[in-house]
């Protein structure tokens, strides 16, 4: 069985970006002081940062006729940041008109967002024109200037722009900024400090200096009032002389978010030369470029001698969009000497365009319906037709629309085989099944919001009920938990809202809790949701989720609860961010498969167990460094088989690669 090699696999993708994944804790290892960050549109721009694109678009075209040099800028950029170390930054940043201004921000505040990185090759100045945009950013004197009509503005370094620049360079270590400018915007700013910087060492040697003799270096002759992310770039990619590209990062926080309370960490035993490679059997389909992210293991299930593999992709939006229907592979280690399957066969199909986790229930193995697909398998969108096309293709088709969110599917394997149960009414997406009080619950999506499907029948027939109404209220999650001395049942939908099954209106009423301690953010609380819920000793264990796309999530932190008023943020050792959990097989031990970024190319893959109760007691029970996380894992005679997996803004050629770390590399 070939060895997983960590040393030859840190590079992100085959077309070799480079750069990594950052966070607020790591980023200095990349970044330097004075770094001008470009940033890019990931899977999260709001309507505002797609307005600003769009001008940027438009400015791309007219003002291109007039100066060559914008053409070289990227249309796809709509912010500027300037780097101060320490995982801050001094920007003008506007996501809340309300609150908007110039001010000092964390790194992990672009979560979801690729930076181009641009490096100042005189040092010194790079170090002026942070200090400068330090002091200007400090006060939260100056609010943030919607940049409307900058598109269409002119940005040569005229006569207005030398003026300008002159009133940058008198305020280089005034606080607050040029008292004349009660707000800027964000490329203004950035533009702003570095102007300042350079006419500061020019009013040093010449204190009466005029505006008319104000000299700029290349590369930053601009007039930063008029300039867009857009015409900055464009400077940026021209001049290289004074700007050094440093390659893309992505911001994506590798921690917990409450990590400030978790226990040092006492790594255990690295296995990384005992990993086997076991292959990668989603890439036969999915071989290249951003179809790669439809190879994501959401979930890994072991079951009857086998681990059953999830893949495939449910969004509407790129990356691998609607990447339906999707083969249920399974991995069965009795064959894995097999000189043609090497283990890996499909055992079924499902009518979805992805698979999101697999639901064990008391009488076997069942499939959530996570986003109905009835119009047959076309690979060829895979090997060159856009999304957009295919979105066209999907929609137009007669049967499509009508037939896909009329019913919601549940698969399930019987011992004849699976079946297929298409008979959730108005099921748009099916996330999760549970059982409770002799019935099946189905967590729902439907045109109308958020539901709970309720069936007596073991799937045949449902009864729905709402949970969180529109706009796009989706319930993601079911869990049992104690209440008032009795097991009830719950759903925990978008919005960090937490809804109880009340039998004796046959429906679901919300409950005031906050079940997600220390996660602060609004924009995070907005779509955030308990995923991976699972019971471990008379409490709930589930990872706060948020989600990055349209159904994908990433991990914001581990969270327990004895009672639903009770929630605790359980922060693991280092605060190492959590993947996956599951139990063993006597329900003692609690798993965790986490990840710490060491580096932005180098991942920390690590499996943490307790048996405390309190889960306050944790062993790293081993781990192996990698050049991106693992996404979920399973747990077979003792053997951990682990799936790596990949973000959509930094995809990963080995996306969908099987690990297995056997018993004997940790127990020793």
């Amino acid at each position: 069985m070939p060895k997983y090699s960590a040393l030859a696999r840190v590079h992100p993708e085959t077309d070799a970006r480079p750069g990594g994944i950052i966070d607020a804790a790591i980023s200095s290892k990349f970044l330097k002081r004075g770094d001008v960050l470009i940033k890019f549109a990931g899977t999260e721009a709001s309507t505002t940062e797609k307005v600003i694109m769009g001008g940027e678009k438009a400015v791309r075209f007219l003002s291109g006729l007039f100066h060559k040099e914008i053409r070289k800028g990227d249309a796809k950029s709509f912010h500027v940041a300037l780097y101060l170390g320490n995982g801050r930054t001094a920007e003008a940043h506007g996501g809340n008109l309300k609150t908007a201004h110039v001010g000092l921000r964390s790194i992990d505040d672009h979560a979801g967002f690729l930076f181009r990185v641009y490096r100042c090759t005189d040092v010194k100045l790079a170090e002026e024109a942070a200090l400068v945009g330090e002091r200007w950013a400090t006060t939260d004197r100056m609010k943030y200037a919607v940049p409307v009509a900058v598109p269409f503005e002119r940005a040569n370094f005229g006569p207005h722009a030398r003026e300008e620049a002159l009133v940058f360079g008198k305020a280089a270590d005034t606080q607050g900024g040029p008292p004349s400018f009660s707000k800027m915007f964000c490329s203004q700013f950035v533009i702003a400090a570095y102007q300042a910087a350079v006419v500061a060492r020019q009013l040093k040697k010449s204190p009466k200096l005029a505006a008319k003799e104000v000299q700029m270096t290349a590369g930053l002759d601009l007039h930063a009032t008029n300039a867009s992310p857009l015409a900055f770039h464009s400077k940026l990619v021209a001049h290289t002389s004074l700007w050094a590209a440093q390659g893309e990062v992505l911001v994506r926080p590798q921690h917990d978010v409450n990590a400030l309370n978790a226990a040092a960490e006492h790594p255990g035993p690295n296995v990384g030369k005992d990993v086997d490679q076991l292959g990668n059997p989603t890439a036969k389909r999915w071989a290249e470029g951003e179809w790669r992210y439809a190879r994501n293991p959401w979930d890994l299930r072991a079951v009857d001698g086998r681990v059953y593999i999830a893949s495939g992709n449910a969004n509407n939006p790129p990356p691998a969009a609607n990447a339906g229907p999707v083969d249920v592979w399974v991995y069965d280690p009795a064959r894995k000497d097999d000189p043609h399957t090497q283990g890996f066969a499909i055992e079924y199909v499902v009518n979805d365009e992805g698979i999101e986790k697999f639901c064990l229930l008391s009488d076997g193995l069942w499939i959530p319906g996570e986003d109905s697909h009835l119009i047959g398998r076309n690979d060829g969108k895979v090997t060159g037709e856009s999304w957009v096309d295919a979105l066209k293709r999907k929609f137009k088709t007669a049967e499509s629309v009508p037939a896909d969110w009329a019913l919601g599917n549940a698969y399930h394997k019987r011992a004849g085989g699976w079946e297929q149960l298409r008979t959730i009414r108005n099921a748009i997406h099916v996330y999760d099944l549970v059982e409770f009080d002799k019935q099946l619950f189905a967590a729902i999506s439907t045109v109308a919001g958020g539901m709970v499907s309720r069936s007596t029948d073991r799937g045949l027939t449902w009864k729905n009920a709402l949970t969180k109404p529109l706009p796009w209220g989706r319930t993601r999650t079911l869990f049992t938990l104690e209440d008032f001395g009795q097991q009830r049942l719950f759903g925990s939908t978008n919005g960090a809202a937490i809804y109880r099954w009340e039998p004796a209106h046959d429906d679901f009423s919300p409950v005031p809790v906050d079940f997600f301690p220390g996660v602060t953010n609004e924009d995070d609380r907005k779509e955030t949701f308990a995923a991976r819920a699972l019971n471990y000793r008379n409490q709930v264990v589930y990872i706060g989720a948020r989600k990055i796309i349209d159904h994908d999530w990433s991990p914001l932190g581990l969270f327990a609860a004895q009672k639903v008023n009770q929630a605790r943020g359980v922060p693991l050792p280092g605060g190492a961010l959590p993947r996956a959990i599951l139990t063993s097989s006597d329900g003692l031990t609690l798993y965790v498969l986490a990840s710490l970024q060491l580096d932005p190319e180098t991942t920390h893959v690590a499996v943490f167990a307790t048996t405390d109760w309190q889960l306050l007691k944790w062993t790293e029970l081993f781990w192996f460094e990698a050049g991106t996380f693992a996404r979920s894992f399973a747990l077979h005679k003792g053997d951990f088989y682990l799936g790596l997996g990949s973000d959509p803004e930094r995809l990963h050629d080995d996306t969908g690669l099987l690990l297995r770390v056997p018993k004997a590399a940790y127990s020793r």
